[in-house]
């Protein structure tokens, strides 16, 4: 079944699961949202089969809520970063972000109270400053003290609620695992938008859209790869050394490369850094990252990451062609709603509202149309004695190269001042007269 009939078979069913959709993956290892389930499910055995509780939230929950926060923290600083010189929307998006963010910060401080009662005791002056929002920070870069925070484990028990540095050990391993898997899709992706674009993108326009489409794949890899490390710092703080470790191992930026990328050597990472300096595309922060590509290779070390994928990953392009459908499936669905903005077709959008967008439409073609009118009316002289030169046999030689002599009266010619004033649209004075 092609990829269109599927998304068409798809998108005419009302769904509640995510089974069978082309715009998911199928996940083989457990993932942080398995891991809550799981926890949400022995917290409502616990209560009574479904009982009345005296609080809205649970471990578990707050829990959760601190995740989904870090997360929004490291994206809005990867956005940051990624925008070198905003633009005024640009900055007006992350001032909303960062009042959201603070919102949220707020709120789980409170519910933190709750689950970590003697969490300010354990804390500096500074971090105490931070705790009660009185520090000038930002932020996407204030501590929310998690127990995975609070590097003394006698330190940690005393200031949590029993059980809980437990549960966020359980969902900071889902976590580093479904971080890991989006590093290990995100290059998935890369590797086949590379091939693609080296297949069917010609013309300078669709090269830069290609850019630009590996530029958005970079920065969620590089989320994923921020993300893993982490989940992975605070698991071990909360479960110590152990046989995890092989599973879970530490992600150098060496390590995130694809299957046919190879590890750069000293002289490549002191290129990549110059170029960095000088405002190149190999920016780590930034985003962009130029891979190593094997080429003319026989063999190169595999990166560690692709060592616990599934049997016969590594030797099939099934995963990639995968990685690759849901990219394509995604991209589609947005193109169909520009296509539906466009035609006018905004969902809750007021008549009002619909039908300026419609006059600015009209307004900037009748713009364009009045500009390209009046370039043609300028150059319809220029063109018609040129034409006629170039008719005439007697007023145009042809030399030895080819070149077509013409015999031009210089007195029909106008100055440098006044063919600058006339593509400008301003009229001699003697004109008037």
């Amino acid at each position: 079944m092609g990829w269109e009939e599927w998304v068409a078979r798809w998108e005419s069913k009302q769904h509640t699961t995510a089974e069978d959709s082309p715009f998911e993956t199928k996940d083989e290892e457990k993932t942080l949202r398995d891991i809550q389930l799981q926890i949400a499910t022995e917290e409502f055995m616990s209560t009574g089969g479904g009982a009345e509780v005296e609080r809205e939230h649970t471990p578990g929950s707050f829990v959760s809520t601190g995740l989904g926060i870090e997360e929004v923290q490291r994206k809005l600083t990867v956005d940051v970063h990624a925008a070198k010189d905003p633009t005024p929307t640009q900055k007006l998006d992350f001032t909303k972000r960062c009042t959201v963010l603070r919102r949220r910060i707020k709120k789980f401080r409170e519910i933190q109270r709750i689950y970590m009662p003697s969490v300010r005791g354990v804390l500096s002056d500074g971090q105490r400053a931070s705790f009660d929002g009185i520090a000038d920070e930002l932020p996407e870069a204030t501590w929310l003290f998690m127990p995975s925070e609070i590097e003394d484990k006698r330190l940690r028990a005393g200031a949590c609620a029993v059980g809980l540095p437990e549960i966020e050990g359980r969902m900071r391993e889902g976590e580093a695992i479904e971080a890991l898997e989006g590093v290990r899709k995100g290059l998935r992706t890369r590797t086949m938008t590379n091939r693609y674009k080296l297949r069917h993108y010609t013309g300078q326009a669709l090269l830069t859209r290609g850019q630009g489409i590996l530029r958005q794949i970079n920065v969620r890899i590089h989320s994923a790869k921020l993300r893993y490390r982490y989940a992975r710092v605070a698991h071990l703080a909360l479960r110590g050394h152990g046989a995890w470790e092989e599973k879970l191992r530490v992600l150098a930026d060496d390590d995130v490369r694809a299957l046919n990328e190879r590890a750069l050597t000293a002289e490549e990472k002191a290129q990549n850094e110059h170029w960095a300096e000088i405002g190149g595309a190999i920016i780590e922060g930034g985003i962009e990252r130029a891979a190593g590509v094997a080429r003319g290779e026989g063999s190169h070390t595999l990166s560690w990451i692709w060592y616990t994928t599934s049997a016969g990953e590594v030797e099939t392009d099934d995963r990639l062609e995968e990685a690759l459908r849901v990219e394509w499936c995604k991209a589609r669905a947005r193109s169909g709603k520009w296509d539906s903005l466009a035609a006018g077709e905004w969902p809750g959008a007021t008549e009002e509202l619909t039908e300026g967008r419609r006059a600015y439409a009209a307004e900037q073609a009748a713009t364009e149309c009045a500009r390209c009118a009046d370039l043609e009316k300028r150059w319809r002289p220029i063109l018609a004695k040129a034409d006629a030169y170039l008719r005439s046999g007697g007023a145009a030689e042809a030399s030895v190269d080819g070149i077509v002599l013409v015999d031009v009266n210089l007195g029909d010619e106008l100055g440098v001042e006044e063919e600058e004033a006339r593509l400008e649209g301003v009229e001699d004075e003697g004109d008037d007269v």
